[in-house]
């Protein structure tokens, strides 16, 4: 054999080794496992497998089965009850939570209709969204393990989902639904009220680019408001008074839903100031307000707010 016959011979064969190496690996890492890499580099805790039979059957209660299938406390999503949706806390650490709810949507046992799952960083901001819709099973793979071990929707489409417009200042929405209490699984924040304050927050991925979180915009005006609601236990409603966050510009989606939720009407002071609040930012948006009458409004603006922040409910 002659010495080209020889690196021929080596040629083909190191051909044929990485032809093999294709046939072995026929599902190379796809854009969800691209995603959890890139999410799981800056959060300190991974997304594992999981039940959603071993989380806890969010407490549903003064549930109306037959008539109007009213409760005390429905979903924040769609402003429903939802008896089976089970909700789990999977890590929960200074710089790494992971939570997971799964939605039942009057499913037979073991298969749930919307399962979702938050990954967030409470020191630095980062955080990740997935999201799985169907006839779900409960037995849940990590999606590490890709787009085909189960049915997760991919980042791009997880993303056209809009999961912002709820979660806009904060990764968990402190509702009286999912705030309840529930052991091990209770919600990380759930009783602290300056939960969702002031931490940073941004999402990981560029699927997620086009999100932007309350805190990322740089605006003079108050970049949230309080919003309070109290409710009667005797009247079958929350017991505790809880509190929501929401945008000056997204305020009345947030209030009249919760009014909603909550099947009670606050006081026409909050309606005022959320509208005031509105008209408030607007202005500052679009036009330079001559100086006295910008120190009139803001003046009346912050005496408005903080009167309504303060305010028993007497």
């Amino acid at each position: 054999m002659t010495r080209y016959s020889f690196l021929t011979l080596i040629v083909l064969m190191i051909a044929l080794h990485a032809c093999g190496s294709d046939r072995s690996n026929p599902n190379p890492t796809d854009e969800l496992q691209k995603y959890v890499q890139a999410c799981d580099q800056v959060i300190a805790a991974s997304v594992p497998d999981f039940s959603c039979n071993v989380g806890t059957e969010v407490p549903i209660t003064n549930y109306d089965e037959f008539a109007s299938h009213n409760c005390d406390r429905p979903n924040r999503l769609h402003g429903v009850c939802d008896p089976g949706s089970h909700f789990q806390v999977l890590a929960n650490k200074p710089d790494g939570v992971v939570v997971a709810h799964c939605r039942k949507q009057g499913l037979s046992d073991g298969q749930y209709g919307d399962i979702a799952i938050i990954q967030f960083n409470p020191q630095s901001g980062a955080a990740c969204f997935y999201q799985a819709l169907g006839d779900l099973s409960g037995q849940v793979k990590a999606p590490a393990k890709g787009l085909g071990a189960w049915q997760w929707l991919s980042p791009a489409r997880t993303a056209k989902i809009g999961c912002v417009s709820c979660h806009d200042n904060g990764p968990l929405i402190r509702s009286p639904y999912i705030t309840q209490e529930m052991g091990a699984n209770t919600m990380p924040g759930a009783s602290d009220f300056s939960f969702n304050r002031n931490q940073p927050y941004y999402f990981v991925g560029d699927d997620f680019a086009s999100w932007e979180p309350i805190i990322s915009r740089e605006i003079k005006a108050p970049r949230s408001i309080s919003v309070f609601w109290q409710q009667d236990q005797m009247d079958r409603r929350l017991t505790k008074t809880s509190t929501h966050r929401c945008h000056p510009s997204g305020c009345p989606q947030a209030l009249f839903s919760s009014i909603k939720q909550m099947r009670t009407q606050p006081k026409p002071f909050m309606i005022v100031l959320c509208i005031a609040s509105i008209i408030h930012y607007r202005i500052r948006q679009t036009a330079r307000l001559p100086s006295l009458l910008g120190i009139l409004l803001r003046s009346s603006f912050r005496h408005l707010r903080f009167s309504a922040i303060f305010l028993e409910d007497r």
